[in-house]
């Protein structure tokens, strides 16, 4: 049959034969549309070439998520490293997104770690008088509420600098890292104190005190994960650590009779849960017990930006510390080159 037909007819019947056959195409993109007979949902067929991972625990994992509505099935090696979906369009363009946010690179995040105190609640005096001239009511010093350090990273760490001047926070202590999401990092701003473990008094009256030294500060675990609208969730560990004079346990008197009581370490631990967007600042607030028995609070401030790796450099941004030195926590100073002196004059030729 083939020998009767003329050769244009044959040639044209092998190109339509051939344009039937779909050929696979590049990652992100549908190479086959089918709709089913009878039915009035659009079905997909997407094959996706995956970078990182392996094809068949993906497929694994996302057919329990999909499971009864799109197939999902990993293709042979000689194939590459690529998975075939077949079901509604709605479901294949949700498990595209899916997949554009498992299958990339991780991502390094630049956190700061702002830990801070907040004094007990005083009222302010008032300075202005009445007519009589006696001094008005005092007026209530404000609440700081969360929303004062939440927002643009630069704003809310010129406000940090204004509260500290205040004398609003205090105990500022300032750590930055740079850390992988999905990954576990760890950070610790601790230092030796010496605390009173026993005193000693001898026949002639002298006072020793025995002395101990013990970490205090504060440390932190963190975990940062991106999301696909580029928010940034943290989930934030934190122990806090501080030395403090316990009025219950009285060691003994120093010279002057004075009572010499006992150096107890109160520890304080808390989780929080943040999110905020690449470039901003969130805060977790927390009220730990003394040995007295009152509440002091603590509060934790976290900046969080995804760092470009084809970006220059910026500027560093520094928050006051009236603790001991942190990482990044002050500005590096350089060392100036010693001016070189001048050559003597040449001496004259008689």
């Amino acid at each position: 049959m083939m020998q009767s037909l003329p050769r244009f007819a044959v040639l044209a019947l092998t190109l339509a034969l051939l344009a039937g056959v779909s050929v696979g195409r590049a990652q992100d993109q549908a190479v086959d549309k089918v709709k089913e007979p009878g039915e009035k949902a659009k079905f997909e067929r997407l094959i996706y070439n995956l970078q990182r991972g392996s094809a068949k625990d993906i497929a694994k994992i996302l057919s329990t998520q999909f499971k009864g509505s799109t197939a999902i099935e990993a293709l042979p090696e000689s194939f590459g490293n690529c998975l075939l979906i077949y079901g509604p369009a709605g479901e294949v363009a949700e498990l595209q997104k899916l997949l554009g946010t498992i299958d990339r690179k991780p991502q390094t995040i630049l956190v700061e770690i702002i830990f801070a105190e907040i004094p007990p609640k005083k009222d302010e005096a008032g300075k202005d008088k009445d007519k009589d001239g006696a001094p008005k009511t005092d007026k209530p010093v404000k609440e700081l509420e969360l929303e004062q350090f939440t927002g643009p990273a630069p704003a809310v760490l010129a406000n940090i600098r204004a509260l500290s001047i205040q004398g609003r926070i205090t105990n500022l202590r300032r750590a930055r890292l740079t850390v992988v999401e999905n990954m576990q990092s760890t950070m610790s701003l601790t230092e030796n104190k010496p605390l009173v473990t026993g005193v000693t008094t001898t026949a002639t009256g002298l006072v020793s005190r025995n002395i101990s030294y013990h970490p205090v500060g504060e440390q932190a675990k963190l975990t940062a994960r991106v999301q696909a609208d580029k928010k940034i969730d943290l989930e934030l560990e934190n122990a806090i650590s501080r030395l403090e004079a316990d009025p219950a346990v009285p060691l003994g008197k120093d010279e002057k009779g004075e009572p010499i009581m006992a150096t107890v370490v109160v520890n304080s631990r808390f989780t929080s849960k943040l999110s905020l967007t690449s470039g901003n600042a969130v805060a977790a607030d927390n009220v730990a017990k003394t040995a007295k028995g009152e509440g002091v609070r603590s509060r934790v401030i976290v900046t969080a930006k995804i760092i470009d790796p084809n970006a220059a450099p910026a500027s560093e941004d520094t928050a006051p510390t009236d603790g001991p030195r942190t990482p990044f926590g002050r500005p590096r100073r350089e060392r100036q080159p010693r001016p070189v002196p001048p050559p003597p004059p040449a001496a004259s030729q008689q």
